[in-house]
């Protein structure tokens, strides 16, 4: 969940909770949380790109059966979009947790529509995380495709 609120055109607050829960990468189960400052550097037609930056907590639970173990960060996002044309729209979100624990997530996404309501999207997250198990791998990188249909 992301709220931001608006102090004026150029500086915002925002706010982010989050669960993940992955059986094969870098760890079994996460809870972020994180209150920032965002600034808007670019915002017209067809770019959008906001940089966010504050203080996180990682609640992480590395395998199943384990606790959560905490750490405090502080994080740094980069929010990305480029609407090529009225048919299509590129996306790329990036995110830098860097303090007792040191994770970069990586999404970026093409939409395309198909006709009326219905459009296709191709996606590739990457996720780092520095502090991994021994027997997990440190990046996981997940493809998509899928087809979305707009009510």
């Amino acid at each position: 969940y992301k709220l931001d609120y608006d102090f004026s055109e150029k500086l915002y607050v925002t706010g982010f909770t989050g669960y993940e829960n992955d059986q094969f990468g870098a760890f079994r189960e996460r809870i972020t949380t994180s209150l920032g400052i965002g600034y808007p550097i670019i915002d017209d037609d067809s770019y959008s790109w906001k940089v966010e930056g504050g203080p996180s907590i990682l609640f992480t639970r590395e395998l199943p059966g384990e606790s959560y173990s905490s750490s405090i960060n502080a994080f740094a996002s980069s929010l990305f979009k480029w609407i090529i044309n009225d048919r299509s729209n590129f996306t790329n979100k990036t995110i830098v947790y860097f303090g007792n624990r040191n994770v970069i997530e990586s999404k970026s996404a093409l939409k395309v529509k198909i006709n009326g309501a219905l459009s296709s999207k191709f996606s590739y997250d990457i996720l780092y995380d520095r502090d991994a198990p021994l027997d997990r791998k440190k990046t996981d990188t997940v493809a998509r495709a899928g087809l979305l249909y707009d009510f």
